[in-house]
């Protein structure tokens, strides 16, 4: 009896060869952007816990806004204006 071998060389070459593609600019952007605020709610969502405070994050990047707020308060916050004549 022969032992038969089978040569992956060819699969190995078909895998080396196919090229990946290089993320644009604007790709790794966004991913960064998407991982940051991620972590953002993270840190967000243990201060609320730790420290019982309430806070409130509006986010807008482009024409997209993100709305953080840990209050069921529907009066709070208050609109920018009270917030800056109140300081």
């Amino acid at each position: 009896m022969s032992a038969t071998s089978i040569s992956t060389g060819s699969m190995a070459s078909l895998k080396h060869n196919r090229r990946i593609r290089k993320k644009t600019k604007e790709e790794l952007d966004n991913e960064n952007y998407r991982r940051q605020m991620k972590t953002l709610w993270k840190k967000i969502d243990r201060m609320v816990m730790s420290f019982g405070i309430d806070i409130f994050v509006h986010a807008r990047r482009e024409s997209k806004q993100e709305i953080y707020t840990s209050s069921e308060d529907l009066s709070w916050p208050a609109g920018i204006k009270d917030i800056i004549v109140s300081l």
